[in-house]
């Protein structure tokens, strides 16, 4: 004959598996979830190191202005001024559109030529800026721009990746 199991530990293995199977989501979420997540919930993925130089943020917010475009390129850099540096991503921003918003601040020091990879998953935005700064002692920010135009679109994340290029004089490869 079979033993019958009491309603006690069928109620106490239950909640057991609940806790692991709970637990185990937990888990998977902070693995998978190596990014921070924006507050319109889109994942960005900051990564690369500058000295002086740090990832500030990533909103989803209007274009303001008209920044200019990011024409740079690797042999010649576009120059950073002191003060806030506002970049257009695509051939034009319209302000008022909705844009990705990628912003970096100056926190010390840093001279020469960096390159910055923005990628808006979900968009027709692609990009890799090229930036000079001649003198260590520039403050301010660089603020960069993804205009998603007024179509609809579903962004499913935002990779930004920041490198100080080593080439001769500083020119990026």
């Amino acid at each position: 004959m079979a033993k019958q199991v009491s309603g006690k530990w069928l109620y106490a293995a239950t909640a057991v598996a609940l806790v692991a199977l709970l637990t185990g989501f937990a888990l998977a979420a902070i693995t998978i979830n190596s990014t921070s997540q924006n507050a319109q919930g889109n994942y960005v993925n900051a990564v690369g190191a500058v000295g002086g130089l740090t990832y500030s943020s990533t909103v989803l917010q209007s274009v303001v202005g008209a920044p200019s475009v990011a024409t740079g390129t690797g042999a010649v850099p576009v120059a950073i001024v002191v003060g806030a540096n506002s970049y257009c991503l695509l051939a034009a921003c319209t302000a008022g559109d909705p844009a990705e918003v990628v912003t970096y601040t100056f926190t010390g020091a840093m001279a020469g030529s960096l390159e910055i990879d923005i990628v808006i998953g979900g968009s027709a935005v692609s990009k890799v800026v090229y930036l000079k700064q001649a003198a260590a002692a520039v403050a301010g920010t660089i603020v960069l721009y993804g205009d998603l135009g007024t179509a609809t679109a579903t962004l499913t994340g935002i990779s930004a990746e920041v490198q100080q290029c080593t080439g001769a004089a500083g020119v990026c490869p």
